[in-house]
């Protein structure tokens, strides 16, 4: 601490400097207007609008902020055009070039927070249901029919770690990851950065109840298959689980032929 004390003036400037425009074009084709940048890239660089998509085409839930003329404005990436592509590696599904298929709406839920999506489905045949495609992208529908939310497998990873090793319940988790959407306003989430009224309106109608009860259906279905697939249950198709087959084999306890003495049963207690 004694080292530190002399720099802290210095480190304080540096954190209020990193809040505002750094430089006068995009960091990354260093030709277009520094309009955007990551909360969560590292270095926080200040990107155009195009860029910013670019970059984000594998990183789809990091949160961008956009310069309003005096400070940077969290907003989402749809706000901007950005789609969540499903299938194809993230990209356009060649099916949907030629027909105007509107977009849905997608509450996804991630470690970092809760955003929300416009998703296009891949529609070459054979067509797959869509809570398959988004299993298919590491995203575990909350739904079978018309799902709305996902939750990312990371987020269910953390959860599961976080319920066992800090006894954090379910309530606690969404909780976190609300302040971490919006720390001002987390009763706010998931409605956020309406850029009109009509999506104020559209926003409350979609996406105005919490995932609370989400998060405790879709947690325990996650630590069913993490289980069964730990077990070995998933690599034979044709095999069905009977009882005991996630029990886990004890070898403290006494098995007879394997950790006891032959002559056990004339031994004192």
């Amino acid at each position: 601490m004694d080292d530190w004390l002399p720099h802290r003036n210095h480190y304080l400037s540096i954190l209020l400097e990193n809040e505002g425009r750094r430089s006068t074009t995009c960091d990354f084709c260093h030709q277009g207007q520094p309009t955007h940048r990551c909360a969560q890239c590292f270095g926080h660089p200040q990107l155009c609008q195009e860029c910013t998509l670019t970059a984000h085409a594998h990183s789809p839930f990091h949160f961008i902020e956009r310069w309003n003329g005096q400070f940077f404005q969290p907003i989402r990436l749809m706000d901007i055009g950005f789609v969540l592509h499903l299938g194809h590696h993230g990209q356009p599904c060649p099916s949907n070039k030629h027909t105007n298929v509107p977009h849905d709406v997608l509450c996804v839920v991630h470690t970092i927070g809760i955003t929300h999506h416009l998703i296009q489905p891949c529609r070459c045949p054979p067509f797959t249901p869509l809570h398959i495609q988004l299993l298919q992208m590491d995203l575990f529908p909350s739904t079978i029919e018309r799902p709305q939310t996902v939750f990312t497998f990371s987020v269910l990873d953390l959860y599961h770690m976080e319920s066992l090793e800090g006894k954090v319940s379910a309530n606690s988790f969404y909780t976190q990851l609300r302040r971490l959407t919006n720390s001002q306003f987390p009763d706010s989430v998931p409605v956020c950065y309406p850029k009109s009224a009509f999506h104020l309106c559209c926003d409350l109608f979609l996406l105005s109840k919490d995932r609370y009860r989400e998060l405790m259906r879709v947690s325990r279905q996650w630590r069913d298959l993490i289980l069964r697939k730990r077990f070995g249950l998933g690599f034979n198709s044709e095999t069905s689980s009977s009882k005991a087959d996630l029990a886990l084999f004890c070898p403290a306890c006494p098995q007879p032929g394997i950790n006891t003495p032959k002559d056990w049963e004339s031994q004192p207690k």
